[in-house]
């Protein structure tokens, strides 16, 4: 999946301007809440999306503005009960926004270069942009890049101020917009993408993939037979794992609280052996497919061998959200619409 960040990198690298457009606070109900993006280009196309509507219409239309003369501010969208019933919503809230201007220059360039690949570094970053002006029209904007320690990882020559260091909600918060004394500072904290481990490269493993990538996870896929676990069965995948068996099926794989595991391999045997392995770690999700007779087994099987079964209240079993499945595409459907309401528990 491209990245909001490498999709402005290459338009910096044409030497092009861009308006970054950021939530920053929210109220009610709104379509998009805090952090959500959209950057808008000098040619009128755009990227991402603030929720639609109204409010999106006002932000591309003030952003053609400050293209053309300005640095950054804020503006505040309405959103009417009228047009949040449309949207899904009960009632309308209000959302403020941040639009800053992305100079084309080097700096930028390197700086959305990497941002773009943070996904891929298995690092936590702040993003900070820091503000000086009034917040109705901003005259001078830098954005900087800090490692998780604060150290700053870009080529900056100009030192942010230690206001920045001192926020008390920084380590726990994904998102910060705050004013200190001269300065207003926006910092977000970028972590890693979501990685799912789906174990099988059979008929519901294939639009499992790609339905997880299209919302965003990276995807590994891991079987021990090369002839379904391939990058023609699987394009999407960002990585194939071709496993001798499945004894050891998390040797050399990092999984951590970002991590969510799917178990569909073609054995109650294999799937056995994958989840008594998975209950070891720390991932976020662990999902088994299978039916509940099967599934009421395998967890009877593993308290046989030792395993805590207050262990098994982490296991979505039998995988995905009821909605009714039936075909491998029906399926792979409820599979990422649970990993979805996992991920989004978790924020």
């Amino acid at each position: 999946m491209i990245s909001i960040y490498q999709t402005i990198a290459k338009h910096l690298q044409l030497g092009e301007s861009v308006v970054l457009a950021t939530v920053i606070t929210t109220e009610g109900s709104t379509p998009r809440k805090a952090g959500a993006k959209m950057a808008i280009f000098s040619d009128g196309t755009n990227v991402g999306t603030i929720g639609g509507g109204s409010a999106e219409a006002s932000i591309l239309k003030h952003s053609n503005k400050l293209l053309h003369n300005g640095v950054a501010i804020i503006k505040e969208c309405n959103l009417d009960d009228h047009e949040a019933a449309d949207l899904g919503m009960i009632c309308g809230g209000q959302q403020h926004i941040l639009l800053v201007v992305v100079a084309g220059n080097a700096y930028n360039q390197e700086l959305f270069q990497t941002l773009g690949n943070i996904n891929y570094t298995k690092k936590k970053m702040h993003f900070v942009t820091i503000l000086r002006g009034t917040r109705s029209n901003f005259s001078q904007v830098t954005l900087r890049l800090f490692a998780q320690n604060m150290v700053p990882v870009d080529l900056q020559s100009n030192p942010v101020t230690d206001e920045v260091f001192q926020m008390p909600a920084l380590p726990q918060l994904p998102i910060i917009f705050e004013t200190v004394g001269d300065h207003t500072y926006l910092v977000e904290t970028l972590g890693f993408q979501s990685t799912m481990y789906i174990f099988g490269g059979g008929h519901v493993a294939r639009p499992t993939v790609a339905t997880a990538s299209m919302v965003g996870f990276q995807t590994v896929v891991l079987d021990d037979r090369s002839e379904f676990a391939n990058s023609t069965a699987f394009p999407e995948a960002q990585e194939i794992v071709i496993l001798p068996d499945y004894d050891d099926p998390f040797k050399d794989l990092t999984i951590d609280e970002n991590s969510y595991i799917v178990i569909a391999t073609r054995g109650h045997v294999h799937d056995q052996a994958i989840l008594s392995k998975a209950l070891e770690t720390t991932a976020a999700y662990i999902g088994m497919i299978g039916s509940r007779r099967k599934i009421n087994s395998c967890f009877k099987s593993l308290k046989k061998q030792g395993v805590d079964k207050t262990k098994f209240a982490r296991v979505h079993a039998p995988i995905g959200i009821d909605i009714g499945s039936e075909t491998p595409e029906e399926i792979g459907v409820s599979i990422v619409a649970e990993l979805i309401q996992a991920r989004n528990q978790l924020r």
